[in-house]
């Protein structure tokens, strides 16, 4: 049995590890694999939930070892953690490994090491342009010389990482036709797999008319209220005001809208943002749940909308919430110049897109929608299904793997 070392810098206890690493390695696990995790951990979310990762993880005989995600200084609380990573690397590379798959970029500059010393093969998961989002996003004030350093010293490494991986993943088509034209030594389009972040096709069950009128019960709403949702993060990449904007030209359309959003980010700066857009708080459903309970919340809605800051990094963008919304079988509104947004949601036919945000674009996106409101959820989630689902992803992994050990 090939043991294969998946190490990520994203937590198996954040939403995300839960969400886009464990299902894809116990889906492998279950095709022959036998799997060890390194994961950085932030320290109050390990806390909380490290008891239901042991769980999951000894039930699937992953061998999981945590590590403390470190936050400050800047720069010299990465290097700590590459010094923590190394010498998890290294048990485990004792024990006899095969494979190495690494979830973005900390945890390829370790394995680079070990393929060009040991000649241990590494899957580049690159999940984003991890260095031009952290500039894009203001993380590295690149007028700073020493993040100007550090921007620069990754956009050398991540050539590397590209031409020493056995294989790269991009998330998006339109960050692969990017990549292929940088200068990579002896690049070529098989080198590259586009796999989108995928969704779990069972637990974001489709939604149904009984469904919606339950939801909307729970969330203390008549059946006849039109619901607008947006579910997730807010913050850097985020373009809320944007989306209240929609919300109040939704409200003209359908008087008896309301604003379902479901987020953990601080709502008392999200009440802040929606009074000062001109918006009644009564018009506004704000509340968070766990994801198991998602679903029970997110089948009120009608439409589901997410504006994202568009930049250069985002061409390698792939928005998790889409993927989930469209399993529900919900229809949705985004923008472009978003990884391939635009060209899913079109040649899915499952929303609409907007170029811009200015009043008229987003009075053709809510006109465009309502076309929408006579396709069943089971439609949408048809859709959707070959592109998002959990298992199509699984499958592709595993061709990889099977290329690699072949």
């Amino acid at each position: 049995m090939k043991h294969v070392l998946y190490i990520s810098y994203d937590g198996m206890t954040d939403p995300l590890g839960q969400s886009q690493v464990l299902p894809y390695i116990i889906g492998l696990g279950q095709k022959g694999y036998r799997f060890s995790l390194i994961s950085f951990e932030k320290p109050h979310l390990f806390q909380k939930e490290k008891a239901l990762i042991e769980s999951i993880c000894a039930k699937h005989n992953i061998s999981w070892t945590p590590i403390m995600y470190t936050k400050r200084p800047p720069v010299l609380s990465t290097l700590w953690d590459i010094k923590k990573l190394r010498k998890a690397f290294k048990k485990v590379f004792d024990s006899g490994l095969d494979l190495v798959h690494c979830r973005s970029y900390i945890p390829t500059l370790v394995a680079l090491d070990y393929e060009r010393k040991k000649g241990l093969p590494f899957i580049f998961d690159m999940r984003g342009f991890w260095a031009d989002e952290r500039a894009d996003g203001g993380i590295w004030n690149t007028a700073n010389p020493i993040f100007k350093w550090v921007y620069s010293y990754f956009k050398k490494k991540e050539l590397k990482f590209i031409e020493h991986s056995s294989k790269t993943i991009s998330l998006t088509a339109n960050g692969k036709v990017d990549m292929l034209t940088w200068k990579v030594n002896g690049l070529s389009p098989d080198d590259i797999a586009v796999i989108p972040t995928s969704s779990d096709f069972q637990l974001f069950e489709c939604n149904s008319e009984s469904k919606r009128k339950k939801a909307k019960l729970k969330i203390g709403v008549s059946e006849d209220t039109y619901i607008l949702s947006y579910i997730g993060s807010l913050g850097t990449w985020y373009l809320f005001d944007e989306m209240l904007d929609y919300f109040k030209l939704l409200k003209q359309a359908k008087p008896n809208a309301k604003f379902l959003i479901l987020s953990q980010y601080d709502h008392d700066l999200i009440k802040t943002q929606i009074t000062n857009r001109g918006i009644a708080l009564e018009d506004v459903i704000l509340t968070f749940v766990p994801r198991k309970e998602l679903t029970s919340y997110a089948h009120a809605s009608d439409h589901s909308v997410f504006f994202i800051q568009q930049s250069y990094s985002k061409l390698s963008s792939s928005p998790t919430k889409m993927g989930e919304l469209l399993a529900m079988g919900i229809p949705v509104v985004g923008n472009d110049r978003v990884g391939d947004v635009k060209e899913v949601i079109e040649d899915l036919e499952v929303g609409v897109a907007v170029s811009n945000f200015a009043e008229q674009d987003l009075q053709i996106a809510i006109n465009g929608i309502q076309a929408f409101e006579d396709t069943s959820p089971e439609t949408i989630r048809a859709r959707a299904k070959d592109y998002y689902d959990l298992d199509k992803a699984v499958e592709a992994y595993s061709y990889i793997y099977k290329e690699i050990f072949n």
